[in-house]
C-alpha cells in the first residue's frame, strides 16, 4: 500500500540521518577506537535497515538514497582514518547493495560498477591476509560470492555471457567450500543462475544438469531447514527455470510427440511445485509484498506451458493472475520490470482470449500493453528487448483487428510493428526478432493483398524473403516473460 512505502522510506532516511550524526561527531578524531566502532556500527546500522526492505516493490528509491547517503560519507570517513583495512568489508558489501538497488531500476551500467568496486574491495581483503578467524573468512567468502552472483547475473542481462559464466563459476567454487546450511543454499541458488546463462547461449545439456545440480543441493537444505524461506524461494526459482528449459525442448523440432507431451507434462509439474512454495511463502506475515515478483513470473511460464498443452482455460486463468499480481506491483514501484510484466501478461492474455473467440478483450489488452511498453521505451528508447515485446504486441493488435474487420487500422498497426522490430534489429540483432519479422511482412502482405494493392504486398514479400521464412503457419505469437 501508499501508507507502507511511506512508512518505509521513513526507517530508511531515519536511518541515513543518523549515521551522517555520527560521521560528522566523529569525523576529527577518528583514531579513538570508540569513534571508529561508532562510526561502523552506524554505517552497518544502514546497511541492515536497507536488507530490511530488499525486495519490497515501492522500497527502492529510498534504499537507494539511503545507501548513497551513507557510501559517501563513510568513504569519506574511511580516507581520515588512513584507508583502515577493516573498513574496507563495509566498504564492499555497501558497494554491492547499491549496485542491486541499480540493478532493480534497470540501471545496468552502474550496477556492473558497483559490484565490480565491491568485487576488487573483497580481492583486496583477500590478498592482505590480515588473519581472520575460519568463521569469518566463511562469513567473506558468502558475501563475496553473493557478490559475484549478482555481477554475472547483470554481465548475463548485458549480453556479456562469457563474462558471466566465468564470475558465475568463480561464484561456485567459493560456495562449494562452505559447509552450512546458508552456503549450500547459495550454492544452489547460482547453480540455477549459471543454468539460466547456459540456456542462453545454447548450452541446453550444460543447463540442464546445473539446474539438476541447483535443484538437488536446494531440496536437500530444504529438507533440513524446511521453514527457510530463502532456501525455498531459491528451490521455486530453480523449479521454474528448468521448467522454462523442458517447454522450450518440448517445442523443438526434433522431438516426437510423445515425448513433447511427456516433457510438458514434467514442466508443468516443476512449476506447480514452484507455485505451491510461492504461495505457502506469501502467506507468511509480511512477505507477500516480496513474493508477488516471483508469482508473476510463475504464473507467466505455466501460462506458457498450458497454452503448449492447449488447455485454453488454464493457461487463461494464469494469464489473468499474472496480470493482477503486475497491476498492483507497477501501481506501487517504478521498477521496469513490473511494468514491463504487466505488459508481457497483457499481450498473452490477449491472445488467449483470441483464440477462445474474444476478440474485442482482446483488442483491449493489446492496446493497454502497447500503452506500457511505449512508456517503458520513453524511458529506455535503446532497449532492444522492448522494441522487440512491442513490435511482437502490435503484430498481434493487427492480427486480431483484421478479424475485427478493421483493415485500415491493421494496416497501419502492421507499419508500427515492423518500424520498432527494424529499430531493434538495428540495435542488437536476434533470431527472434527476425522471426517476428517475417510475421509482420507476411501478414501485412497477405492483408495487402486482399485490398488489392498488390506491389506493396511484393514489396513486403521481397522483404520478407530477404530475411528467410523458416514460419510457417501461426500469425501471431506471445511475448517472453
Amino acid at each position: 500500500s501508499k501508507a507502507l512505502t511511506a512508512a518505509v522510506a521513513a526507517v530508511l532516511l531515519v536511518s541515513a540521518g543518523v549515521l551522517y550524526a555520527v560521521l560528522k561527531i566523529n569525523y576529527h578524531d577518528a583514531a579513538r577506537h570508540e569513534s571508529f566502532v561508532s562510526a561502523q556500527a552506524g554505517f552497518r546500522a544502514v546497511l541492515a535497515a536497507a536488507d530490511k526492505f530488499a525486495n519490497v516493490p515501492g522500497s527502492e528509491a529510498a534504499r537507494r538514497t539511503a545507501l548513497l547517503n551513507a557510501l559517501s560519507y563513510f568513504e569519506d570517513f574511511s580516507r581520515q582514518a588512513n584507508n583502515d583495512p577493516s573498513l574496507k568489508r563495509d566498504q564492499a558489501q555497501a558497494h554491492a547493495r547499491i549496485g542491486a538497488i541499480h540493478e532493480e531500476l534497470g540501471n545496468l551500467p552502474e550496477a556492473i560498477e558497483h559490484f565490480e568496486t565491491a568485487e576488487n574491495y573483497y580481492l583486496e581483503i583477500q590478498s592482505a591476509d590480515q588473519g581472520s578467524l575460519p568463521s569469518d573468512s566463511d562469513s567473506l567468502a558468502s558475501a563475496r560470492s553473493e557478490n559475484l552472483n549478482h555481477l554475472g547475473m547483470a554481465y548475463a542481462n548485458g549480453g556479456r555471457t562469457a563474462a558471466a559464466i566465468d564470475t558465475l563459476r568463480k561464484a561456485t567454487r567459493l560456495q562449494e567450500q562452505i559447509v552450512t546450511p546458508a552456503g549450500r543454499g547459495a550454492l544452489g541458488l547460482t547453480n540455477s543462475n549459471l543454468g539460466l546463462v547456459y540456456a542462453k547461449v545454447g548450452q541446453r545439456d550444460r543447463a540442464r544438469k546445473t539446474y539438476q545440480r541447483a535443484i538437488e543441493v536446494l531440496e536437500d537444505v530444504a529438507d533440513d531447514a524446511s521453514d527457510d524461506a530463502a532456501t525455498l524461494r531459491s528451490l521455486a526459482a530453480a523449479y521454474q527455470n528448468y521448467a522454462v528449459l523442458l517447454r522450450r525442448d518440448a517445442l523443438g523440432s526434433s522431438i516426437s510427440e510423445d515425448s513433447s507431451g511427456a516433457t510438458l507434462q514434467a514442466a508443468a509439474r516443476l512449476l506447480e511445485q514452484a507455485l505451491e512454495l510461492q504461495q505457502t511463502l506469501a502467506k507468511q506475515p509480511g512477505n507477500r509484498s516480496r513474493m508477488d515478483p516471483d508469482l508473476v513470473s510463475t504464473y507467466l511460464h505455466l501460462g506458457e506451458v498450458r497454452l503448449a498443452q492447449n488447455q485454453l482455460s488454464a493457461a487463461r486463468e494464469s494469464f489473468r493472475a499474472a496480470e493482477f499480481l503486475c497491476e498492483k506491483l507497477s501501481s506501487i514501484s517504478p521498477a521496469p520490470r513490473y511494468r514491463r510484466d504487466l505488459a508481457i501478461s497483457q499481450t498473452n492474455l490477449a491472445m488467449t482470449l483470441f483464440d477462445q473467440g474474444e476478440s474485442q478483450e482482446a483488442l483491449k489488452r493489446l492496446k493497454a500493453a502497447q500503452e506500457n511498453y511505449s512508456q517503458l521505451i520513453g524511458r529506455m528508447p535503446e532497449n532492444a528487448e522492448l522494441l522487440t515485446s512491442l513490435g511482437i504486441s502490435l503484430n498481434n493488435q493487427a492480427t486480431v483487428l483484421q478479424d475485427l474487420n478493421q483493415a485500415e487500422k491493421a494496416l497501419t498497426v502492421y507499419n508500427e510493428a515492423a518500424r520498432n522490430l527494424v529499430k531493434a534489429r538495428s540495435i542488437t540483432p536476434t533470431e527472434q526478432q527476425r522471426n517476428a519479422l517475417v510475421r509482420v511482412y507476411k501478414n501485412h502482405a497477405q492483408l495487402l493483398t486482399m485490398a488489392d494493392r498488390e506491389v506493396e504486398a511484393n514489396r513486403l514479400n521481397q522483404k520478407r524473403v530477404a530475411l528467410g521464412d523458416p514460419l510457417p503457419g501461426h500469425s501471431f505469437e506471445r511475448a517472453t516473460p
